[in-house]
């Protein structure tokens, strides 16, 4: 009975972990034009998250017409998430967080 116990709680345990990881996002950000048939077209796609390619890069919320912030999340840190703020004109990236 005790090695039972033992194993369900192993068991839920890393359940909960696992259930807690984060999933993988890029961002990604396009230019849009209006074609003759008032259609858009995406053009210029930009990759936002190469400082991040394999980690949890979501909930993109746009504070001005050039900057965006983003929350991240490294692959090697599973326990915390940061903000971050991207300015688009001079493509550079400034953490606004940094919880540990």
């Amino acid at each position: 009975m005790r090695n039972i116990l033992a194993l369900l709680f192993i068991c839920s345990t890393l359940a909960t972990a696992a259930s807690q990881r984060l999933g993988h996002f890029d961002l990604f950000l396009l230019s849009l034009t209006k074609n003759t048939d008032q259609s858009w077209q995406p053009i210029a796609p930009r990759f936002l998250t190469s400082f991040n390619p394999k980690g949890y890069n979501n909930q993109p919320c746009f504070f001005s017409n050039t900057e965006i912030y983003l929350t991240v999340q490294n692959p090697a840190d599973t326990s915390q998430t940061d903000i971050v703020a991207l300015d688009l004109l001079s493509r550079t990236r400034t953490q606004v967080t940094a919880t540990s």
